[in-house]
């Protein structure tokens, strides 16, 4: 598997997913990085793993802005792309181009702060520790035109604590994460490669 992270923020997700990539070299390699933010934290630290990294903001409409992101995808030889934090909702055409018959889906993984399908979209933690939630949780997922609204690869839930201010509510969800995506990761490299993987996901 040949993977480009997509990522606007400051990259904790990316930079767990490319410490990953050194243990899994076998399974799938990460060929580069966009960002479509120009401070965003997530560049330098993709730039310390030296791995190809090109900034592309969004300066005219989707269609055109995720033109420029597939063009530089394909010089890149990669059939695969990993959202850590990237903060765009992606068309129709980006996805048809990863769209593979044998998984049903497109070839583009998120993952998402909650236990989908609660808390969709942004500020997940914050709805959920607002609302009281006794178990909240990690959900890595295929993408699809919706938001959030993917078939799911892996969900884990982590308790709410009595005690939780949502600073520690958020990191023990934050530690969750790594460990998620990292699990999703393992689980789509083995059945894609045995092509055990089923369109009904």
């Amino acid at each position: 598997m040949k993977v480009v992270i997509l990522a606007s923020g400051e990259g904790t997700n990316a930079e767990n997913i490319l410490s990953f990539s050194q243990k899994r070299k076998r399974q799938f390699e990460i060929r580069g990085l966009v960002s479509d933010q120009p401070n965003a934290g997530v560049l330098n630290r993709a730039r310390k793993w030296n791995i190809p990294v090109a900034l592309i903001e969004k300066r005219q409409g989707r269609e055109a802005h995720e033109k420029a992101i597939l063009s530089q995808i394909s010089s890149w030889g990669a059939d695969w792309v990993f959202l850590a934090g990237y903060m765009r909702i992606l068309g129709h055409k980006f996805l048809s181009h990863f769209y593979d018959p044998k998984l049903g889906v497109s070839r583009i993984i998120n993952i998402h702060p909650s236990l989908l399908p609660q808390f969709k979209g942004l500020k997940a933690y914050e709805r959920a520790f607002e609302a009281n939630v006794p178990h909240s949780g990690v959900s890595v997922h295929f993408v699809n035109e919706g938001v959030d609204t993917g078939p799911l690869i892996l969900q884990k839930s982590f308790l709410r604590k009595k005690e939780d201010s949502f600073e520690t509510f958020q990191k023990r969800g934050k530690e969750k994460e790594f460990l998620v995506y990292r699990e999703a990761i393992d689980i789509i490299c083995k059945k894609y490669k045995e092509d055990l993987w089923s369109p009904s996901v």
